[in-house]
């Protein structure tokens, strides 16, 4: 079904029946367009919006307007070039805020810290929270006494401060500073 209309009108929104659409993304060439489409959508009913947003300046408000989760280019182009400068075992990448971090995948490698032993045992950089393993298919959500194996896809949210320590414990020891002698 195609609808032509202006998406900030209620009624073209009414007659896309988005008041029983689980989810709405607004993508078009206009911040405005896609913030305001959003919020009125999510008023007449939709339970979820996203949406595209280039202006860094507005992100501070967005969550007050009730979006759920904003796409920027700026922010994913980056993301794209980081995961290729990152050591070879990180295979995605998404960078949060300027002024945080990133979360990470990375696949874990034979001979790494990260695969000697238990997670506690590892001794994880302050600044490095591994959130899920993902192994032969199945989510495990870790706890200190959890043991990652090399293959292992680990994501890991991790603060710029500890962006160094954290390739080293999953990259192994040639390229581990702290564990050098």
């Amino acid at each position: 079904m195609v609808i032509q209309g202006d998406a900030l009108d209620k009624e073209v929104l009414i007659e896309a029946n988005v008041q029983s659409a689980e989810t709405i993304i607004a993508v078009t060439n206009d911040d405005e367009t896609n913030i305001f489409a959003s919020v009125l959508a999510k008023r007449e009913g939709c339970t979820r919006a996203i949406t595209l947003v280039n202006k860094t300046s507005y992100e501070h408000v967005l969550p007050a307007l009730g979006i759920d989760a904003v796409v920027s280019p700026s922010a994913i182009t980056i993301s794209t070039i980081l995961r290729h400068v990152r050591h070879r075992s990180i295979s995605a990448l998404y960078t949060l805020r300027e002024d945080f971090g990133e979360v990470i995948q990375a696949t874990a490698q034979e001979g790494s810290r990260l695969v000697k032993g238990t997670l506690r045992e590892a001794g994880m950089p302050d600044g490095m929270l591994i959130g899920a393993i993902v192994r032969n298919g199945e989510v495990i959500i870790p706890t200190s006494s959890t043991r990652v194996h090399p293959g292992d896809h680990v994501i890991a949210v991790v603060a710029y401060r500890a962006l160094r320590k954290a390739e080293a414990v999953l990259a192994g020891s040639a390229a581990d500073p702290e564990h050098q002698g």
